[in-house]
């Protein structure tokens, strides 16, 4: 089965069970919560650097953390 074949049969599965909507507007209120939460986390980044810029992490630090997220 391909990933485009087990999309459609989940799909189809919730068109089935009347489940569509209800887990399309989960989604989207999830999605749309990460993204707030996104923005308020930039804000207050920005602010605290903004106010000490000796806060901003360094480049070595910043390719650290990044490196760390990709194992």
């Amino acid at each position: 089965m391909t990933v485009d074949e087990g999309l459609w049969s989940e799909v189809h599965t919730l068109l089935e069970d009347g489940q569509a909507a209800d887990s399309a507007s989960a989604a989207v209120e999830h999605g749309l919560s990460l993204w707030v939460a996104n923005q308020r986390l930039a804000r207050a980044l920005d602010a605290t650097y903004v106010e000490d810029p000796a806060a901003r992490p360094t480049e070595e630090e910043i390719a650290r953390a990044d490196g760390a997220l990709k194992l």
